[in-house]
């Protein structure tokens, strides 16, 4: 999928692009904790190496800012039971470390954390590029076989899976989108663990929808108090406001997207 997706690029982008492979893998049998919730310390720490040979000040980390803040959805979902691969708190201790270790400070950049998956899909689109979408794999998935469509490169019932339907659904991009093997578009979904990331997504879609911006800061003050020292400006309210901002954004993308499927 890498090479694939770096000849896409090269092919593209001539003479910007270098590639450097690692490989990282497990021998012999399956882990037993699989949520590879250090992947961010090993990217990161390989960016850092290259950047340092490279005489470049600055590392970028991409995510959507909805992937990346993760608010959670139920409450057996909060603290260590959470990801925070790329949630700026993460990112600004790892910077930390890193400038300690390398005694030279180099600032760790994340340029999409106020856009959405949606926002995403449709700077994509609008460089005419969706012919990379089918390339790219987001699906956490990926290690079950898939009993529905074997042509499917998603599960189509994992948290991913679902975010990533509903932003091509609201970006116009379904058609260039993945083949799922679940499609929430068209099928039923019998699959328990599917049907309940399906149910908790809308109910948080749902609660950002009867939010308002005065409500919101008493309503998300846990994640939001983790998150505002680590955020770049000067007044908390003006972050604060970029959040709310982003979750109403999410919010109308993914109203749009339910009511294309419905249609």
């Amino acid at each position: 999928l890498q090479d694939g997706v770096f000849k896409l690029l090269k092919n593209d982008y001539k003479n910007r692009i270098q590639y450097y492979p690692f490989y990282c893998n497990l021998k012999g049998e399956r882990a037993v904790e699989e949520t590879q919730r250090t992947r961010i310390f090993l990217y990161t720490i390989i960016a850092y190496a290259l950047s340092s040979l490279a005489s470049e000040d600055e590392i970028l980390v991409y995510e959507n800012g909805m992937t990346s803040i993760n608010f959670y959805k139920r409450q057996d979902l909060i603290n260590a039971r959470a990801s925070r691969t790329t949630h700026p708190k993460a990112l600004k201790l790892l910077e930390d470390f890193y400038s300690i270790v390398g005694e030279k400070r180099k600032h760790i950049r994340h340029p999409f954390l106020f856009n959405t998956k949606t926002d995403i899909f449709l700077k994509i689109k609008k460089f005419n590029k969706t012919n990379y979408l089918n390339s790219t794999i987001s699906c956490t998935k990926t290690f079950q076989s898939f009993k529905n469509n074997s042509q499917a490169t998603h599960c189509g019932g994992c948290s991913q899976c679902i975010d990533r339907r509903f932003a091509a659904f609201a970006s116009n991009c379904e058609d260039e989108d993945a083949i799922y093997d679940i499609d929430l578009s068209k099928d039923e979904i019998n699959n328990k663990e599917a049907k309940s990331h399906l149910f908790d997504y809308i109910k948080l879609v749902s609660e950002f929808n009867q939010t308002s911006a005065f409500n919101f800061p008493y309503k998300f003050m846990d994640i939001l108090t983790d998150i505002l020292p680590f955020i770049e400006g000067q007044r908390n309210t003006d972050k604060i406001y970029r959040i709310f901002n982003l979750t109403q954004t999410h919010t109308n993308q993914v109203l749009s997207a339910i009511q294309r499927i419905r249609l």
